[in-house]
């Protein structure tokens, strides 16, 4: 892939959605939402297939604002009993042939100041093979020109405690799903995390795109890969 300068930064937030649109590269990852008590079949992105079912969820609270701090799974994959934590820079564990993860649990949208999940059920799982990467290598790199870990982030789904966001009078909680890096104004080069559409920028989008998931705002630039993600380049400088 071509390694593309965006912008400089402020502090920047990259989020992906995933839409129907004609799409030449494999995401890899397979996505099921399921209830508790709910079982399905997955083929994996190797051709294998993958029987998952959801036997419990234990979701903690804090005692101070009632947001989501923890959230473990009971799950069977393949008739083998796994436990597994849901967001919080949790990453996929390996159990058989699969890896698996869960980004988001039903208890987050009962406190939450806005839907950005789209979840229907009690939770939603994420599968790849055991060997697998996690996204096809050399299409996605990192989009930020400074160390891993430079600065703090928020990602994953925790509670967003930047600008006063863990405030006890806050009842209605910000989870940052969205994948936000913090950086020196005006001083870190940002790049294109994947080759893409440029679908807005700053005030502007393509025409035919009205109807996208891309909101237009003078610091945002929209990209659509050959997965059929969106992104999101956000609170960039310039």
């Amino acid at each position: 892939m071509t390694r593309t300068l965006i912008s400089l930064m402020g502090c920047l937030i990259l989020s992906s959605w995933f839409v129907i649109a004609q799409t030449t590269i494999d995401p890899i990852v397979r996505v099921v939402d399921l209830n508790i008590g709910e079982s399905t079949k997955v083929k994996l992105a190797d051709g294998s297939n993958a029987e998952v079912k959801l036997l419990g969820l234990v979701e903690k609270k804090d005692a101070l604002r009632g947001a989501i701090r923890s959230a473990m799974l009971t799950i069977e994959v393949n008739g083998k009993e796994v436990q597994l934590f849901s967001g919080n820079y949790n990453l996929p564990i390996v159990t058989g042939d699969v890896q698996i993860d869960c980004p988001i649990t039903s208890g987050y949208r009962e406190t939450s100041n806005r839907d950005m999940w789209s979840l229907q059920k009690d939770a939603r799982l994420r599968l790849w093979p055991a060997e697998s990467p996690l996204i096809k290598p050399g299409t996605f790199t990192y989009p930020v020109g400074q160390r891993w870990f430079a600065t703090y982030t928020q990602m994953s789904n925790e509670p967003t405690y930047v600008d006063g966001g863990d405030q006890p009078s806050n009842k209605k909680i910000y989870y940052h799903n969205d994948l936000d890096f913090g950086g020196c104004e005006g001083m870190i080069d940002i790049f294109a995390a994947t080759d893409g559409l440029v679908v807005s920028s700053g005030e502007n989008i393509l025409p035919g795109y009205e109807d996208s998931p891309a909101r237009p705002r003078y610091d945002v630039i929209y990209l659509l890969d050959d997965r059929g993600w969106y992104y999101r380049y956000s609170h960039l400088f310039n």
